[in-house]
């Protein structure tokens, strides 16, 4: 705990980068690399290596995006935030260095007073992985599916217990009218996320039919339920301005055949999910319908033309997952200012010859000396 007065010359800044980054998008064995967007058939693909994604001048500028802020007493200020590019890459894994600061035009000195302390308390981020247990999938490709979701588990678990904090779901769908939790809510342990994956053959299916539209309205249901319950729970740790974030994950190789629910509704839920949530998904074969699909995959749609690549692309969006949980950041900055109604907080993040910025503006009228940050 590091204590600050009006004396310090400059005061302090933490910021946390909340994960570490190991393996990225990743390339796969079959070689293809991993579609962020794809609309009406255009990829914006992402070149990869097996460590980092590979950023250029063609990303465009760096875009960083505010999730919370806050300026309390006694000088206390606050943001989480994540980067992306604008072609919609995360950058993860940036350290201080990145990172430009000036205040009310002035710079931020880090000298001594800058610190690295990722902390699991700060951060949840949560995925939940929708698989397609109709009769086409159970008769055909249980067993190559159950592999490529045991690698997506993989890959999302990289870096797990290096400062993050990651949890996992796994769930199915069919035609029946909900989609079935196969785990004990969503899970921090891979190891019995693996369990559960590999005990998944046809007895777990309920409804020969597909209820896709049904599926994609629960699932994002589901996951916004769980981000709103680990946001009380890092409230009641007096963290106000600590982020949850997650991903929902759908695999399918059909159409909707059920009739539960509409296009429609399945796509104004996609519209009106919560911004701290990403949707991938993950098309297999030539029956699917591309359109739902695409709509649905906001932040990344794989079509997957044979049974044979359906692993790797499932490694490549296990890593995309990972990616995008690695972007999020925290800063911590305890203010010189005493007074005034009127000041503004420059954040600047520099990579690869990019940049971006945001700003904080906040009023330090009743600012005292005393901060302190964890």
């Amino acid at each position: 705990m590091n204590t600050l007065s009006s004396k310090h010359p400059l005061s302090f800044i933490h910021l946390a980068l909340l994960n570490t980054l190991l393996a990225i998008l990743l390339t796969g064995c079959g070689g293809s690399d991993l579609p962020l967007r794809d609309d009406d058939g255009d990829q914006r693909r992402a070149s990869t290596s097996s460590a980092n994604i590979t950023i250029s001048q063609d990303d465009g500028s760096l875009i960083l995006t505010k999730h919370a802020e806050s300026a309390l007493p006694p000088s206390n200020i606050s943001a989480s935030f994540s980067v992306q590019t604008e072609t919609g890459k995360p950058v993860p894994n940036l350290t201080l260095e990145n990172f430009e600061l000036y205040e009310d035009g002035l710079p931020v000195s880090v000298e001594s007073s800058l610190q690295i302390l990722p902390d699991e308390n700060e951060f949840i981020f949560s995925t939940l992985l929708l698989l397609d247990f109709s009769d086409s999938v159970v008769e055909i490709s249980v067993d190559t599916l159950t592999e490529g979701a045991a690698e997506f588990v993989t890959s999302v678990f990289n870096d797990q217990g290096n400062g993050n904090s990651k949890e996992v779901a796994l769930a199915i769908f069919d035609g029946a009218a909900n989609i079935l939790i196969l785990t004990d809510g969503y899970e921090t342990d891979p190891n019995i996320l693996l369990d559960q994956i590999a005990l998944l053959d046809h007895t777990d299916q309920r409804d020969t039919s597909t209820n896709l539209y049904g599926a994609i309205e629960e699932g994002i249901t589901h996951l916004e339920e769980r981000l709103d319950l680990n946001l009380s729970d890092i409230h009641s740790l007096s963290a106000p301005n600590r982020l949850v974030a997650g991903a929902m994950v759908l695999f399918s190789d059909g159409r909707d055949e059920a009739a539960r629910s509409t296009k429609e509704q399945a796509l104004r839920q996609v519209d009106s999910s919560e911004e701290n949530i990403s949707i991938f998904t993950i098309g297999l074969g030539d029956d699917i319908d591309r359109d739902v699909l695409v709509a649905t995959g906001t932040d990344g749609f794989q079509h997957v033309e044979s049974i044979d690549q359906l692993v790797s692309n499932f490694i490549n969006v296990g890593a995309t997952v990972d990616a995008k949980a690695n972007s999020f950041y925290l800063l911590d900055y305890c203010s010189p200012r005493r007074e005034g109604s009127q000041h503004i907080l420059d954040i600047t993040a520099l990579f690869e010859g990019l940049s971006g910025s945001m700003q904080i503006e906040y009023s330090a009228n009743n600012f005292t000396s005393g901060c302190e940050l964890n």
